[in-house]
């Protein structure tokens, strides 16, 4: 699988109008035994359907913390950010669409029509983790 968002260009002026080259994603094992797919250029996470589930029951494993209702309100009244064109899957090639992973976590991920996976840019892995951790 290749990264949806990323193309590698070798920074030597001769090669400047060379094709760029897909950035394969990486296996790597999740704490909690998942499998997930990583990029190595800019580390963002391809999340196969199902695989963010047990993400979720680890994160709530390890740290049961009650949210203080006043961040519930934040989230729920936080701005909208603006969306960005839709890319594609980098396991079965289907479109992805942009969509909050759950009402007022404020975590923006890309979903497959198609086969259901996940496409979670760096700082959305984490954001989703720490939501996992603090949700009642």
């Amino acid at each position: 699988m290749n990264c949806p968002r990323c193309r590698h260009r070798t920074l030597s002026s001769a090669y400047r109008e060379a094709p760029s080259q897909p950035v394969a994603l990486l296996d790597e094992r999740h704490a909690s035994g998942a499998t997930l797919h990583r990029c190595k250029s800019c580390f963002a996470v391809f999340a196969p359907h199902g695989s963010l589930e047990l993400v979720e029951s680890h994160a709530r494993d390890l740290a049961r913390v009650r949210v203080p209702d006043g961040e519930m309100v934040r989230r729920a009244f936080a701005p909208t950010r603006p969306s960005r064109a839709a890319i594609r899957c980098p396991a079965c090639d289907g479109e992805m669409n942009e969509r909050e992973w759950r009402t007022a976590t404020l975590v923006f991920v890309d979903v497959c029509a198609e086969c259901r996976g996940v496409w979670l840019d760096p700082e959305e892995f984490e954001a989703l983790e720490a939501t996992f951790r603090s949700e009642r």
